[in-house]
């Protein structure tokens, strides 16, 4: 069980970070800070649960 917890909590994270940084740097995906934080969590909470799933 807590191996599942760090699992998806690390992965979300990353993915959450890595999806907030393209989405305010790449120039052609310039986003307003609200777009940015909703896509940010929904793929951070998607890939979390889907990392705990898979384990």
């Amino acid at each position: 069980m807590r191996n599942n917890l760090h699992t998806g909590l690390v992965s979300g994270t990353l993915t959450a970070a890595v999806t907030s940084a393209l989405l305010a740097l790449l120039p052609g995906l310039v986003s307003p800070p609200l777009q940015i934080a909703v896509a940010t969590r929904g793929v951070g909470l998607s890939v979390g649960q889907g990392a705990v799933a898979d384990t």
